[in-house]
């Protein structure tokens, strides 16, 4: 953990030349990964658990093959087989969990067993058919790069029209399967920390994402202030993480315990003193280390 988190600050550094740049870009992220989730749970007709554990499983069916020269049309003989148990590990799911929703999407067609293991066969849903996930994922990063440019991100890839947007599709597929693997890392679930991104991604909506950004407040150790944060009710989060209201009122009750949220009758909100602790500052430059590492990869596919 603490090497990765080194090198992160290391491959920021580029990316972020002023000290605001940092909470900005971890809107970003939090943005694009909440409008992605939705995308592959509303396409494949899955729930969000099950968009984990599919791209969890695409990423390591192509592991070992090179990003330059493979993306998600990689052919079936091409996949190498994981197990319930890796997907478990890395996603922090119970081994139950996994090997219940493999079985199922495996049923569905969605997913294949081979010998121990399971691969996503090609999937013109996933990559193929005009507005493909691959090819909407495209279009969103573009659309992102696009937008952190006109903010005044340096260095960052002008991605060709033409490019593959098997090989982007799959870039983004590991960047959201490496941030996801730290939601499960960082809240023990990947339920909790979906929760929590969009809890913290409704508070700041609209106050982070323009041009002209509130400087006293964006740095790392100087997030917005309670008092400038928007309350969002449990039943919008619901509805913007796609589950149910009773699950989202329980992990919030436990958030609240932690004392990683506070909830009042306006709503709920991520306070500051938990955006301000050493680790959450360490996984926010982390995520935006995976960031410059798929901004970078752009260039090549």
């Amino acid at each position: 953990m603490n090497g990765k988190i080194e090198t992160a600050f290391v491959e920021t550094d580029e990316l972020i030349v002023k000290p605001a740049f940092g909470r900005l870009a971890a809107s970003h992220i939090g943005e694009f990964l909440l409008k992605r989730g939705l995308r592959w749970q509303r396409i494949l007709d899955v729930d969000r658990v099950d968009t984990v554990i599919v791209q969890a499983v695409i990423s390591a069916n192509l592991a070992y093959l090179p990003i330059r020269s493979a993306g998600l049309d990689v052919s079936n003989e091409q996949r190498r087989a994981t197990s319930v148990l890796a997907v478990s590990s890395s996603m922090g799911l119970s081994y139950a969990t996994v090997r219940n929703r493999m079985r199922s999407l495996g049923e569905r067609g969605i997913m294949l067993p081979r010998g121990s293991g399971y691969v996503v066969p090609v999937n013109p849903m996933i990559c193929g058919d005009p507005g493909s996930l691959a090819e909407q994922d495209f279009a969103a990063i573009q659309s992102l790069l696009n937008v952190m440019q006109s903010q005044g991100f340096q260095s960052l890839p002008k991605t060709s029209r033409t490019a593959s947007s098997a090989r982007v599709g799959r870039a983004i597929v590991e960047f959201a399967v490496r941030s996801l693997e730290g939601f499960a890392e960082q809240h023990g679930s990947i339920t909790t920390g979906s929760i929590w991104a969009s809890i913290i991604a409704a508070n700041v909506r609209g106050l982070l994402s323009g041009a002209q950004l509130p400087d006293g407040y964006a740095q790392a150790s100087q997030p917005l202030p309670d008092s400038e944060r928007r309350p969002v009710s449990l039943r919008k989060i619901a509805s913007e993480v796609n589950l149910p209201f009773e699950t989202v009122r329980r992990h919030v009750a436990t958030m609240v315990k932690r004392g990683s949220v506070d909830v009042d009758k306006r709503g709920v909100i991520v306070p500051a003193r938990a955006l301000t602790t050493p680790q959450q500052i360490a996984r926010s430059r982390l995520n935006i280390g995976y960031l410059r590492r798929l901004f970078d990869s752009l260039d090549s596919v």
